[in-house]
């Protein structure tokens, strides 16, 4: 019994010389995430409350290395504020051909109210640092 016991002992222990977890300190992310200027959008002038709508965004990116990935929708009040999220690879920048291309997301909005809403499509900023938005104002009713 005493030498199973030594046995499963050295078993248990090997397991863990031979489990390792990477634990590599010079880890560099491979991709960097941007805020994107939005080029255009396609909002309805007017809304039923309670029907659901497609909205449509583009954005251009800048080289192959880019993709669109996300986008921020932020809320205040009856206005509606979105910004477009890029990745770009920089585990080889080198490869990435710089070709303008034009991608589209779409997200699906809800009137709960009859009221005006305001869509603010933010398109870069200012040499001020100002934000620019490109608005809409859509008008929802009963």
């Amino acid at each position: 019994m005493k030498r199973f016991f030594v046995i499963l002992s050295l078993v248990f222990v090997s397991s863990f010389m031979l489990i390792s977890c990477d634990n590599d300190d010079d880890y560099v992310p491979r991709y960097e995430l941007f805020y994107d200027e939005i080029t255009s959008a396609v909002v309805p002038e007017t809304m039923t409350v309670g029907e659901t709508y497609n909205i449509t965004f583009s954005v251009e990116l800048e080289n192959s290395c880019q993709d669109l990935v996300d986008f921020a929708y932020n809320r205040i009040g009856n206005e509606r504020y979105v910004t477009a999220i890029s990745a770009e690879s920089i585990y080889n920048p080198d490869s990435c051909n710089e070709v303008i291309s034009t991608d589209d997301l779409t997200f699906r909005f809800t009137p709960t109210q009859e009221t005006t809403y305001t869509f603010k499509f933010w398109k870069g900023q200012d040499v001020d640092g100002k934000d620019l938005y490109e608005i809409h104002e859509v008008v929802a009713t009963q």
